[in-house]
């Protein structure tokens, strides 16, 4: 029971962090920042350390914008995925508590498509040097 319950914790906090998705810079308040937002963030913190071109600028803050928009959906399912496995582990269905960890599994996964499918896209209009200083960073973030 809390290898299940440690999993679905799991699970939840390496989809979408809510401090990720508020944009803080907008007079204290905390606005949900949207993908475009989200991705022009990345991208600034990006270009200084890769030395990305205009170019390189514009076709990342596309992929992840892409990435971001993916995320954004991703939240609500596993609201409603952790839910069903609540009411399942409460009235011991295993069936059912199959079904929402598959779910969960399933949401988990998109996010690492979303995430992976991104980063290969940045990986793929740099330089061999930015390549290896992108990999550096993604291996830092792991």
């Amino acid at each position: 029971m809390k290898k299940l319950i440690l999993c679905v914790l799991a699970v939840t906090a390496l989809t979408v962090s809510p401090a990720a998705a508020f944009d803080r810079d907008n007079g204290g308040t905390s606005t949900p920042a949207t993908p475009a937002q989200q991705a022009a963030r990345v991208v600034a913190r990006l270009t200084p350390r890769l030395v990305l071109t205009t170019a390189q600028q514009a076709t990342a803050t596309t992929l992840f914008t892409a990435e971001f928009t993916t995320l954004a959906s991703l939240p609500a399912g596993v609201t409603t995925a952790k839910a069903a496995l609540l009411a399942a582990i409460k009235v011991n269905d295993p069936v059912a508590i199959a079904t929402a960890a598959n779910q969960l599994g399933s949401l988990h996964a998109q996010a690492v498509i979303a995430e992976a499918t991104a980063s290969a896209g940045i990986y793929a209009i740099l330089t061999s040097t930015q390549q290896a200083a992108y990999a550096a960073l993604l291996m830092d973030n792991d």
